[in-house]
């Protein structure tokens, strides 16, 4: 799986062509949402350590599913032609590389919630069976205290 590249700037100089590297393809949008998620689930995480990880692991993944979407692209560009570049695997490589950070992203965030007492178990009902307010007829809106009642 040797491949000979010379990278200058936003250019692959692969044996057979030239890549570039373009703004949509740069992967900012990954990086955007791996970041804007992990904030979310840092938020909701109950560990400060937790928190602390999943923030720092969020911009590393988005950058290396980048580049593995890139060096994929490019081997493939110089294995099956250039071409190829132009058909849906292209676009489906991007999909298929964002939805792989989200994924290690909300892994890293389960994969830390595993202690107990960090999840709320909602598989049990804890609601009294039984509300001592649930025989009295609800108000219908707003209505004026007359003092009497209890």
């Amino acid at each position: 799986m040797r491949l000979p590249v010379f990278a200058e700037g936003t250019f692959l100089h692969l044996p057979h062509g030239i890549l570039e590297v373009v703004a949509q393809c740069s992967g900012f949008s990954a990086l955007y949402a791996a970041i804007t998620i992990a904030l979310v689930l840092a938020y909701l995480s109950h560990s400060w350590t937790r928190r602390l990880v999943l923030l720092a692991v969020a911009s590393p993944l988005a950058l290396a599913g980048n580049v593995l979407r890139v060096a994929s692209l490019a081997m493939l560009a110089e294995w099956r032609g250039y071409e190829i570049l132009r058909t849906p695997v292209h676009v489906m490589s991007g999909y298929a590389s964002f939805v792989l950070t989200l994924a290690l992203v909300f892994l890293f965030a389960e994969r830390g919630s595993r202690r107990p007492g960090d999840m709320i178990d909602i598989s049990e009902e804890k609601t009294p069976t039984a509300l001592p307010h649930a025989s009295r007829p609800r108000s219908r809106g707003w209505r004026r205290r007359t003092g009497r009642e209890a």
